[in-house]
């Protein structure tokens, strides 16, 4: 890790923090920006079909704006991105040349194609950059004091290999942290350090090796640790205990940054910790809004196509994230629901709360993640450390692979199928209607979710926890790789 790349980071989020008092002012004036830019240059096609460019080469304001163009998601822009992937020809959508394409990770829906044009790709690196620069260093003894991963699942695989490299490697370790040496056989092996013999003497003390179990271990083995910083997934939230436990006093745990392929959204206020998980919207970012997930909220709010202005969001409601940028994104659904917690002078602070629309659907059904997360709760109680779904179209059947905290029975086992299909039928109306099988219930071994986060974090920063439905197959393999127990339908067997 670069010390002075998360310091900048830092440098940052306190900028940004100065920045919430003007929160409102400095939206309303970044929308005038992006809309000034989409008339520049000769102007794009989007910006004269919503007449945005007015007379004396004024624009409109934000209330036209927010009156004239309606909310969008990919499936609006879809046409104009693949014509710009296939051709080369400049988007419709933005005076400014589209760089570069950005896929999304395509784990909650099919894959899209982001456009991204110099003025948002500067935007986002100046914050994503020094967020990336964070990452695993817990084997590093140079004295930085700082460890961090992508994201807390990830965490904690690297821990477990991490307490394989002690019983493997103990004698080796101590030499290394003795003489300045780093041993072949315990990765990363281009770091270095200078040699620390007293350390050295204390690791020594304990025998074999530090016993991994020992409230904590990491702080002794690493005792320049200071701080860790890691996405936290809401599902993860459920093993910061046990972190903080394995790292000891005095170690600070901090969220990293809520961003999406479109771009780098909020960064955690410089106190958060990974208990609380919240963020404060990035004034310079992109201009946002908020879609109230509530009908009734929504209607009152019809007349700007059912959004409101992130600073008239009320605290506790839950809302889906809308953006505009210089890309060619125009009050673009992202997809992504968060809740509104609290504000910091002007500035909305946020947690991420789930993915928007349909899940699940075989004949139209529309199962969405928060039914899911209900037929778990009534299955499971409480028992469920992670979940996912894979969707057997064929077979008109529903997979569902779940990790749980206490291991169940034989016989409570056999019972799942009957069980989850009376929770879902419950839960969901629609499923009474369609001739839905019984579903497959996979229970997976312990940890099995932790590592596949770590697997689909390789691919994506922003990506930080496993969709509740897998669509591919390597994720699928993974999965069915650590099944103990199952229940099929008793029809199937």
């Amino acid at each position: 890790m670069q010390l002075l790349d998360y310091a900048n980071k830092w440098r940052l989020v306190r900028q940004a923090a100065k920045k919430q008092a003007n929160f409102v002012q400095i939206q309303r004036a970044l929308l005038q920006s992006i809309l000034q830019r989409s008339c520049a240059n000769g102007g794009c096609d989007f910006a004269r079909k919503h007449r945005i460019m007015m007379a004396n080469d004024g624009v409109c304001t934000m209330e036209q704006f927010r009156a004239r163009i309606p909310l969008c998601t990919y499936s609006d822009i879809a046409a104009d991105v693949d014509k710009v992937a296939q051709t080369g020809c400049k988007s419709s959508l933005c005076s400014d040349p589209v760089i570069f394409l950005t896929a999304t990770t395509g784990t909650t829906g099919p894959q899209r194609l982001v456009p991204v044009t110099k003025i948002d790709i500067d935007k986002s690196i100046k914050y994503l950059l020094p967020a990336q620069s964070v990452d695993v260093d817990l084997l590093s003894l140079k004295g930085s004091g700082v460890g961090g991963t992508g994201n807390v699942p990830s965490l904690l695989v690297g821990i477990e290999k991490l307490q394989q490299v002690m019983i493997r490697d103990w004698d080796n370790l101590i030499f290394d942290v003795e003489h300045g040496t780093l041993h072949r056989e315990v990765p990363p092996p281009q770091l270095s350090h200078a040699p620390m013999p007293s350390h050295a003497s204390v690791l020594s003390a304990y025998g074999s090796k530090v016993p991994p179990g020992m409230p904590g271990w990491v702080h002794t083995v690493f005792p320049r640790l200071k701080l860790v910083v890691a996405n936290v997934p809401n599902p993860a939230l459920r093993y910061v205990s046990e972190l903080e436990k394995w790292f000891g006093d005095g170690i600070q745990f901090r969220p990293l940054m809520y961003g999406a392929s479109e771009c780098v959204m909020a960064l955690p206020p410089p106190s958060s910790t990974f208990k609380e998980n919240k963020f404060r919207l990035l004034a310079d970012a992109a201009f946002f809004e908020f879609l109230p997930v509530d009908e009734e909220e929504a209607k009152r709010c019809a007349g700007t196509g059912g959004a409101i202005l992130p600073q008239e969001g009320v605290v506790g409601h839950i809302y889906e994230m809308v953006l505009t940028n210089f890309s060619g994104l125009w009050r673009y659904r992202i997809g992504d629901a968060i809740q509104l917690v609290g504000f910091e002078g002007q500035c909305p602070e946020i947690k991420f709360a789930y993915r928007v629309g349909s899940v699940l659907s075989i004949f139209g059904e529309n199962i969405n993640e928060i039914h899911l997360r209900k037929i778990m709760a009534t299955v499971f109680g409480s028992n469920v450390v992670d979940f996912t779904f894979f969707q057997d179209d064929t077979a008109s059947r529903y997979h569902a692979y779940v990790e749980l905290n206490s291991p169940l029975d034989t016989e409570a086992v056999s019972g799942l199928s009957d069980k989850m299909d009376q929770a879902i039928r419950q839960t969901v109306y629609n499923c009474r209607l369609y001739p839905i099988k019984k579903p497959f219930v996979m229970i997976v071994k312990p940890g099995t979710f932790a590592a596949l986060t770590s697997h689909i974090q390789r691919t994506t920063l922003s990506q930080a926890k496993v969709p509740p439905r897998l669509t591919n197959p390597t994720h699928i393999n993974l999965l069915n790789d650590n099944v103990t127990q199952q229940c099929l339908d008793s029809k199937t067997n």
